[in-house]
């Protein structure tokens, strides 16, 4: 059935109260909406409820145009609000930016605000890998730097310590290295094959 074509405007169930039913769930059935440059609103009161293929199970969902340039906004309210994604109890994957085609750009969270950002849990099993061009955190916890504090020094302590090849300590500025000066642990510095020297230029 067509329901009146050409520039004319078109009011179903204007009255209080009433529900007003578009399709069926019928094997074959189809609804198509289409709008022009006129633009479309889906709207309702302050505190209408929308929901969207609750009923779905195999099927697919999908916002957005193949090739579209234009913003879209998922929740931009002024006021507290919670924006869920992948929250069900089932097993879900969710996917951010994970095209490969072309380099993206991802923010979380770098508002200047005081933000508080968790990501991972300490729930047994689970696992957390960063990964960067230049430096990596595995999910067993392994890191791997280029450096530790070489631009900003910082006050931390290691627990324990250990290198592979080449290991420089302190090598720039006037540096205190301190080693093992409390406690009764052994300190073993060298070995039989190597070659140990000290060396120091001050009194």
């Amino acid at each position: 059935s067509t329901i009146a074509t050409g520039a004319t405007v078109n009011t179903f169930g204007s009255g209080t109260g009433s529900t007003n039913t578009i399709g069926n769930t019928g094997v074959g059935t189809a609804v198509n909406i289409n709008v022009g440059t006129g633009n479309f609103a889906l709207n309702g009161a302050a505190d209408s409820t929308y929901t969207v293929g609750a009923a779905t199970v195999g099927g697919t969902i999908a916002i957005g145009g193949t090739a579209q340039t234009g913003t879209i906004t998922l929740g931009s309210s002024s006021g507290t609000q919670t924006t869920n994604v992948g929250t069900g109890s089932g097993a879900s994957t969710v996917n951010i930016a994970t095209g490969a085609t072309n380099a993206k750009t991802i923010h979380i969270g770098d508002g200047a605000v005081a933000n508080a950002i968790t990501i991972g849990t300490t729930t047994a099993g689970s696992s957390l890998a960063l990964n960067d061009d230049n430096w990596n955190i595995t999910g067993a916890g392994a890191a791997n730097f280029v450096s530790v504090g070489a631009t900003t020094a910082g006050s931390g302590a290691f627990t324990t310590l250990s290198s592979t090849g080449a290991t420089n300590l302190a090598t720039a500025g006037a540096s205190a290295v301190t080693i093992a000066t409390t406690g009764t642990g052994t300190v073993a510095i060298g070995n039989a094959t190597g070659t140990f020297a000290l060396t120091s230029s001050g009194g």
